[in-house]
């Protein structure tokens, strides 16, 4: 969903459809990679088909390898921890779309298919542009260091918080008091 959706409107669509109705819209790339597929040249069908293949594996790797409850969607206010696990399939899989997209034939249902797809890729580029707002949450790192250095008066080490904060991880480090008080 990723690929073609983005993460913002992935996350919309799970919080207000619940997953198993919104991974429902999975169907439009997949519609296309069969369509567009079958009709590029040689070369091209096997570029698109690698990268979808291998951002399934990745998907796969993901869900073998990661820590389940880490990636979990059944709270809604947590669909966004998923996003870090979905880089790399969406950008596979998405680039082998637009690549399906290019094989679709002149038919009309193709070239509808064709626009709304692109136009969906498009809004969904959009969409996460802005970005993670959990990655500008404060402090900065030039507070944290100036914190640091003040813990640093009677002690080895100081425990410095990083970016992002409040988040249900712990975004800290111990870090030694030689490299925080270096002029």
């Amino acid at each position: 969903m990723v690929a073609q959706f983005g993460q913002n409107a992935t996350e919309i669509a799970i919080r207000l459809l619940g997953l198993p109705l919104a991974a429902v819209a999975v169907i439009l790339p997949l519609i296309v990679l069969l369509r567009g597929l079958r009709i590029l040249p040689r070369d091209a069908r096997l570029l698109a088909a690698t990268l979808a293949i291998a951002g399934l594996m990745f998907l796969t790797a993901t869900l073998v390898f990661a820590d389940i409850e880490a990636i979990r969607l059944k709270e809604s206010w947590a669909v966004g921890q998923a996003s870090r696990y979905s880089v790399a399939p969406g950008i596979l899989i998405g680039q082998a779309v637009i690549l399906a997209a290019a094989g679709l034939a002149p038919v009309v249902f193709d070239r509808w298919l064709r626009v709304f797809t692109v136009a969906t890729l498009i809004l969904a580029f959009i969409a996460d542009s802005t970005g993670d707002p959990w990655n500008s949450r404060g402090p900065s790192w030039a507070d944290s260091v100036e914190q640091g250095r003040r813990e640093c008066i009677a002690q080895s080490s100081a425990r410095v918080q990083m970016t992002p904060t409040g988040v249900p991880k712990d975004w800290s480090a111990d870090i030694a008091c030689s490299w925080l008080t270096r002029p």
